[in-house]
């Protein structure tokens, strides 16, 4: 969904079905206009433990110092098809604010990418940020105060479905009031399942995009919690 953080060299996407990604701030607000290629931004290299703390100073695969404020394992990966094999999870998603850019200007923002993307504040650097921040109160303060708006996690589920307007009816009718009080990626495949739509998923032509979207990136029994949902015609 993005611009999300820059993968390094080796991310390997691996759901066939649908698009994950982390987005910044400025896409938290709005839904995506066109889905990104069919891949996974989380870089999963080896089973990890969290290795950061609220409160920790890093670099990340953002430009800038953050400091972080939120630590999300991830128990189940998040399988966008009935016929792939329930996986554990192998993911740690580190979200952060900003204070300063790479020239060391304020620039207060927030964003998340995968642990591995995320390295704790050389000695050098942590003293003179220690030194910016002892000197320039106006600029401690506001960002003490300053709160994050964690970005959500975006799912585009793209479809070959010769009619457009039977997916549209199954996201408003079905689909939406059932996302009230939230569901999980299980729960929405067993429900296109049952409306006859996963024989559609993954095909080509594309002719709709079935855009899913977790608030927060909310989690409730060690599952992403989807709240929203629409179809783009593409």
């Amino acid at each position: 969904m993005q611009s999300y953080g820059k993968p390094r060299a080796g991310t390997n996407g691996h759901c066939p079905a649908a698009a994950l990604g982390l987005p910044t701030p400025a896409a938290s607000a709005k839904f995506l206009q066109r889905p990104p290629p069919c891949r996974v931004e989380y870089l999963v290299v080896k089973k990890m433990r969290p290795r950061f703390v609220p409160g920790d100073w890093v670099t990340t695969s953002y430009s800038g110092i953050w400091r972080v404020y939120r630590v999300l394992p991830i128990s189940a990966e998040m399988r966008c098809s009935l016929s792939e094999r329930r996986r554990e999870s192998r993911r740690v998603i580190v979200f952060f604010r900003r204070v300063v850019n790479a020239k060391w200007h304020r620039a207060f923002k927030t964003a998340c990418c995968e642990q591995s993307l995320v390295e704790p504040l050389s000695p050098v650097v942590r003293a003179r940020l220690d030194r910016l921040l002892q000197r320039d109160e106006k600029l401690r303060v506001a960002f003490e105060q300053y709160e994050p708006d964690t970005p959500p996690l975006v799912v585009n589920l793209t479809m070959g479905i010769p009619d457009r307007a039977r997916l549209e009816a199954f996201s408003r009718d079905v689909l939406a009031p059932a996302m009230t009080p939230g569901v999980s990626m299980e729960d929405v495949l067993q429900m296109l399942n049952a409306a006859g739509l996963t024989q559609f998923l993954q095909k080509y032509p594309i002719r709709a995009t079935l855009q899913i979207v977790c608030r927060d990136h909310e989690v409730r029994d060690g599952e992403f919690v989807l709240r929203d949902c629409r179809v783009l015609p593409f």
